[in-house]
């Protein structure tokens, strides 16, 4: 039996045990479409990964990369505006300000940072999540295969981000405005915080599924501190951010 993690495993009852990597068979003349493919990214990852990474096939996996790096470009702009927003008498640096008021600067920069951003993560990422690999007891996997979960695991909260930003595009003059204005996009805009849960929960159930790792430590190293850390990120730091402008502020 072949994996994406190595060699099989006895399975054991005791979670502190190695889990037995598992393969979900494919019809080949099932195939998929992109857009049923990406389905199975968010809804049956281990379909998705049986199917893809498993057999060598990488689905759109320059454009997956730019967008993890656009996204997180995007992320460090609404991290200046919160700053910005909370402390309007201390301006952003001026390559955010020009940011804030031009979709066309905005993009731009996506476009060429993103891919830079993207790339680097692509490497960077990749060499921590085999780290954690290897720390749950992995020590035969293919690191190439473990570098495609990560980044497909990443493109599942990385995709809406860039979604919601086109979004706002079409809506708005200008990402200040789109920022500052009440209106239904930005009520949405909490939903989307579900996402990086989301790619963190079938990151998890990937690497038990197809890796021969503990039970146990995954639960640690990719369930339980990437969902500690999303906590920090999106709910705990924007308020730390937001006491910090005032005081600085005042």
């Amino acid at each position: 039996m072949s994996s994406i993690g190595g060699e099989p495993v006895q399975e054991q009852q005791n979670d502190t045990q190695r889990t037995e990597p598992e393969v979900i068979c494919v019809n080949e003349t099932e195939k998929r479409s992109l857009i049923g493919a990406f389905s199975d990214l968010y809804f049956d990852p281990l379909r998705f990964f049986s199917a893809t990474v498993a057999q060598g096939y990488k689905p759109l996996l320059f454009l997956v990369i730019w967008v993890v790096g656009a996204a997180d470009l995007m992320e460090r702009i609404d991290r200046q505006m919160i700053r910005y927003g909370f402390n309007p008498n201390q301006p952003p640096p001026q390559l955010y300000a020009y940011l804030f008021n031009s979709w066309s600067l905005y993009w731009g920069c996506a476009l060429v940072i993103g891919a830079i951003s993207g790339a680097i993560i692509y490497y960077m990422g990749s060499w921590w999540y085999n780290k954690r690999l290897k720390m749950c007891g992995s020590t035969e996997h293919e690191e190439d295969s473990a570098q495609q979960v990560y980044i497909y695991t990443s493109f599942i909260f990385c995709f809406p981000t860039v979604i919601y930003s086109l979004l706002q595009t079409a809506l708005f003059p200008s990402y200040i405005v789109a920022s500052t204005t009440k209106s239904l996009l930005s009520n949405m805009a909490l939903i989307f915080l579900i996402f990086p849960f989301w790619a963190v929960v079938n990151s998890y159930r990937t690497v038990v599924e197809f890796f021969a790792i503990e039970r146990k430590m995954a639960r640690r190293w990719f369930l339980i501190l990437p969902i500690v850390f999303y906590i920090f990120v999106y709910l705990i730091a924007p308020i730390i951010m937001a006491i910090l402008a005032r005081v600085w502020g005042s």
